[in-house]
C-alpha cells in the first residue's frame, strides 16, 4: 500500500511540539497560536527576515514602509505577544502546585527575585521565548528536511543507515538519545547533510580584539561575515564537494565542535540541539518503511509512503 506523505508539515509539526515541550513544559496545538497554525506563522516570520528592507539602506524610506515589511512583522508581533502571554499567566497561576520547574518558571523567577543587573520584566521573557522557539523550530526542520532529502535521492545510502538502525536499536524500540553515540553511520549522513545545506550559509560575528588572520589585521570591533557555505564546498578541503558522500568522515576527526579545522561549520549557539534533533529525526522517520519521492507541484516534501 502507498501512502502519500508531507514530510515537510509532519516534520515541523514534531519539531514544534518538541521545542514547546523543552521550553514551555507542555505541548501546544496549532490553533493555540493561531488559526494558521505554526508552519504558516514560521515561514511568514522567516520569509519577513530575509527580506532586504529598503529602509535599512535609505533610511528616509522606512517611515513610509514602502514594502509593508514593518506593518506584516507587526501582525505577527501581535500573534505571538498574545500567545506568549498566555503561556506566562499559565505558568503564573500554577507556580505553586508545579512539581518541576522548566524554562519559563527559571525566567520567571529570575524577574521575581530583582536580582537581574537591569530592569528584568515580561517583554524580555516574551522575547527570550520567542527567539528560542523561532530559532529551535526552523533551524532544525530546515536541516532534517534537507538530510532527508538526500536520503531519498540517494536509496543506498538509506538503506545503510537503516540497517545500522536495525543492529544498534533493533525493530522493538524507538531509538533514544543514549544510542546516538553508537549510530556512526547516522552520525556521518548528518554531517554531510549540514556540510551541504547548512542552515544559515551567511552569519556575523564582531571581533572582540585586535588579530590577525591570514596576514589580514582585524581591528576590535569589526564585523565579520563568515561564509560556511563556501568554506564547506570547498575543492582544496573537500574531495568532490557538491558530492553527498557520507563516507568521506569515516575515520576523519572534522567535527562541529571546535577541533581546530574549522572545516566544518555550524550556528555559533545551539549546535547541539540541533545535530540531537536532527539525530532523532532522521533515524526514527526512516527505518521502518520505505520511502520514495512523489511528484507535487509545490515546493513542500511530499514523498510515498510503501508500507
Amino acid at each position: 500500500m502507498i501512502a502519500h506523505v508531507d514530510l515537510s508539515a509532519r516534520i515541523l509539526s514534531l519539531n514544534a511540539n518538541l521545542t514547546c515541550l523543552m521550553v514551555f513544559g507542555k505541548k501546544y496545538m496549532d490553533e493555540n497560536l493561531d488559526k494558521r497554525g505554526f508552519k504558516a506563522i514560521v515561514q511568514d516570520i522567516v520569509h519577513l527576515a530575509a527580506t532586504p528592507n529598503l529602509g535599512d539602506f535609505f533610511p528616509f524610506l522606512g517611515a513610509i514602509d514602502l514594502q509593508g515589511l514593518t506593518r506584516k512583522l507587526k501582525d505577527l508581533s501581535k500573534v505571538f505577544d498574545e500567545f506568549l502571554e498566555k503561556i506566562i499567566d499559565e505558568h503564573a497561576h500554577s507556580h505553586d502546585q508545579k512539581q518541576t520547574k522548566d524554562f519559563v518558571d527559571s525566567m520567571m523567577g529570575i524577574m521575581q527575585s530583582g536580582e537581574a543587573e537591569f530592569q528584568f520584566d515580561r517583554r524580555h521573557i516574551k522575547a527570550i521565548l520567542f527567539d528560542m522557539l523561532i530559532a529551535a523550530m526552523d533551524t532544525t526542520t530546515s536541516s532534517t528536511e534537507w538530510i532527508l532529502t538526500e536520503l531519498l535521492r540517494h536509496p543506498q545510502v538509506m538503506k545503510k543507515l537503516q540497517m545500522e538502525l536495525q543492529e544498534v536499536v533493533g525493530l522493538e524500540r524507538m531509538v533514544e538519545e543514549s544510542d546516538l553515540e553508537n549510530l556512526k553511520y547516522v552520525n556521518m549522513v548528518v554531517k554531510e547533510g549540514l556540510r551541504l545545506h547548512p542552515v544559515v550559509p551567511l552569519f556575523y560575528h564582531e571581533s572582540m580584539e585586535d588579530c590577525v588572520v591570514n596576514g589580514f589585521h582585524i581591528q576590535k570591533g569589526s564585523r565579520v561575515m563568515v561564509n560556511c557555505y563556501a568554506a564547506q564546498r570547498d575543492p582544496n578541503v573537500w574531495p568532490e564537494p557538491e558530492k553527498f558522500l557520507s563516507e568521506r568522515f569515516v575515520g576523519s576527526c572534522i567535527d562541529f565542535r571546535l577541533d581546530g579545522t574549522f572545516n566544518l561549520y555550524h550556528l555559533a549557539l545551539g549546535e547541539e540541539v540541533v545535530l540531537e534533533c536532527s539525530w532523532q529525526l532522521s533515524s526514527s522517520a526512516l527505518w521502518w518503511h520505505n520511502w520514495c519521492i512523489a511528484l507535487s507541484g509545490s515546493f513542500q516534501m511530499v514523498c510515498s509512503l510503501v508500507i
